[in-house]
């Protein structure tokens, strides 16, 4: 069982306190006492309805080695809260109809052979601080938020593998937030960084971004980056989409070369 989080009890709504205003508004509003109980009547059915819309959604909350039993695998369905802290585990891991929250520094990693999906992927939120690590295998989501309230510090780290964010890829929402790309390919529709959201690029990873406008305010503000001593490359992938890779400075390359050499006259 998950830990229970002090934010737990915004998630939810209280639903007869919106009914209620909804009644109240229609009873000054409409005045035929026949009409008026037909449009409350509407009005309690729309308010279930969405009641249990929302309420089918699924919002799992990252709980990987936070209680003995756990560990630090995306797909293993017991590492997830159901609904919230304090509930019992999840019986799947979340599905492209989920919102998992990750707000653990030992978050989720996701491995070759795993196929993680989620609708709308949260990676910190309000104060916390929330790691997800990929080393292989394949990420889809919908979107992709880091860094989300005040004091809050989302991570990805990305080694290999292939990450696709259908929508936005969202590095900083009021908080800090840091994507680590190392190897394998992050492809998103569009990328909005804060202030204090940084993407770093090394040698053997790849950004794939369809929409190429903000990319160069970004690399000038220092939100995209190349890692180490490396320089970033910005090229049309030819399928519409802008390609940023990083490949070593022209000293470290000759430094590499002599390491090279000198490796093989040992040999």
């Amino acid at each position: 069982m998950c830990q229970k989080n002090m934010y737990n009890n915004r998630r939810y709504f209280d639903f007869e306190r919106v009914a209620q205003k909804f009644r109240v508004s229609v009873s000054f509003l409409v005045e035929d006492r026949k009409m008026k109980k037909n449009v409350l009547l509407l009005v309690s059915l729309i308010v279930v309805l969405s009641f249990g819309s929302i309420a089918s959604a699924g919002y799992l909350f990252w709980c990987g080695e936070a209680v003995p039993g756990t560990t630090t695998e995306w797909s293993t369905a017991s590492n997830w809260g159901l609904n919230g802290w304090g509930a019992p585990p999840a019986t799947s891991a979340p599905t492209s109809a989920d919102t998992p929250y990750v707000t653990r520094t030992n978050g989720p990693v996701i491995h070759n052979g795993d196929a993680a999906v989620a609708q709308l992927l949260v990676i910190a939120d309000w104060g916390l601080t929330g790691n997800v690590s990929m080393t292989g295998g394949a990420l889809n989501v919908d979107s992709m938020q880091m860094g989300f309230g005040t004091g809050s510090h989302g991570i990805f780290n990305m080694s290999g593998g292939n990450a696709t964010v259908a929508g936005w890829l969202m590095v900083g929402m009021g908080s800090a937030a840091n994507v680590n790309l190392s190897g394998g390919t992050l492809l998103c529709a569009a990328i909005q960084c804060s202030s204090l959201g940084v993407v770093t690029i090394n040698p053997g990873g790849k950004l794939l971004i369809w929409e190429s406008a903000p990319i160069n305010g970004y690399i000038q503000a220092h939100n995209i980056v190349a890692g180490g001593n490396s320089t970033l490359v910005v090229a049309p992938n030819g399928d519409g989409y802008t390609s940023i890779t990083a490949i070593p400075e022209p000293a470290t390359l000759a430094l590499l070369s002599i390491g090279g050499l000198l490796f093989r006259r040992k040999k």
